[in-house]
């Protein structure tokens, strides 16, 4: 079974249903940088994340770098043994990454200019300005993800199916900022992580309260992962 942290095709749907608290350390700007769909940015390492999920208990990825602070490595490891494996992530040029599993698959993200991805395997990303726009998905379900944006947060993602009424998150904000680092702490839900930059620029700040349908509840209703940060290379 593929591990759910990078899974591409699923991974921005999961993000509708955000819900995360996040601990971590070592959170002061360092002076190396990385880049933020185009823009540059002091960002720390994170080097594990601890996941708790109540069908495979408690789920931990380790990240390695590269001397250019991109990851190369993710090492997986359950209480269940589900989703156990590495992934070692290549850079063949300048406009690709590909991901290689233990299984001998592979899977090639194209980038554009500023580093955000702009196609995987029947995924497709459109941007404005850096910003995240649209997803078209034609490889399962035939689905397209339209976001809007404000204060330089999401505000609004709309899934819309065939023969499938149009599904609407809304997202509110408070003042908890979304803290620069290798992964994005946005995608932190359910075992998905994210590097920053990857689609595009980042929200500023990590949501308060999140409308689903309507259906209304704060983002931290309970701590969902650890994050670990460790100091960039001198």
């Amino acid at each position: 079974m593929k591990k759910k942290f990078f899974n591409l095709r699923n991974v921005v749907a999961i993000a509708i249903c955000l819900a995360v608290t996040t601990m971590f350390s070592g959170c002061d700007k360092d002076p190396n940088g990385d880049q933020d769909g185009g823009e540059t940015l002091n960002l720390k390492l994170v080097s594990r994340i601890d996941h708790y999920s109540e069908w495979s208990g408690l789920l931990s990825n380790e990240f390695q770098y590269d001397a250019q602070n991109r990851v190369i490595k993710i090492i997986s490891t359950s209480e269940s043994g589900e989703g156990k494996g590495t992934t070692t992530i290549t850079y063949p040029t300048a406009n690709t990454i590909v991901f290689h599993e233990e299984s001998g698959s592979s899977e090639t993200l194209t980038l554009n200019g500023d580093g955000s991805i702009v196609s995987t395997f029947g995924v497709t990303y459109a941007y404005d300005n850096g910003y995240l726009q649209k997803m078209t998905n034609t490889y399962n379900g035939n689905y397209t993800i339209t976001y809007t944006w404000q204060n330089g947060n999401i505000k609004t993602v709309v899934m819309e199916e065939p023969s499938y009424p149009p599904y609407t998150t809304e997202y509110e904000y408070g003042t908890v900022q979304n803290k620069p680092a290798s992964m994005d702490f946005w995608y932190i839900v359910e075992g998905d992580f994210m590097p920053r930059g990857w689609f595009g620029k980042s929200n500023a700040n990590l949501p308060s309260k999140i409308i689903s349908g309507g259906d209304s509840k704060p983002s931290d209703t309970k701590p969902t992962a650890k994050v670990y940060i460790e100091n960039f290379r001198a």
